[in-house]
């Protein structure tokens, strides 16, 4: 059996991971909006910028190499976006 001093600390430990996955979801939904909005804002289908988004994480994280993904439709955007980014 847990003592109650572990018990109290189990409570902590997992009030403050209810709390930081509450946030992510509050920030994951503002993204998905933000997203949407700009997409309607340019008359682009949330799709494609949803994947143009994807791609640009991945790329940030140093998993998407340039080159190694086939062109997909949206590659134009993607090196433009990188393009800019990359001058910063």
């Amino acid at each position: 059996m847990i003592d109650q001093i572990r018990i109290e600390e189990l409570i902590d430990v997992l009030e403050d991971a209810y709390e930081k996955s509450s946030q992510a979801r509050a920030i994951v939904r503002d993204v998905s909006a933000m997203m949407k909005d700009w997409a309607e804002r340019n008359e682009l289908d949330i799709k494609n910028v949803r994947a143009v988004y994807k791609n640009y994480a991945a790329f940030r994280d140093g998993k998407l190499k340039w080159g190694e993904d086939e062109d997909n439709g949206f590659t134009d955007l993607l090196v433009q976006v990188m393009d800019e980014v990359t001058k910063k």
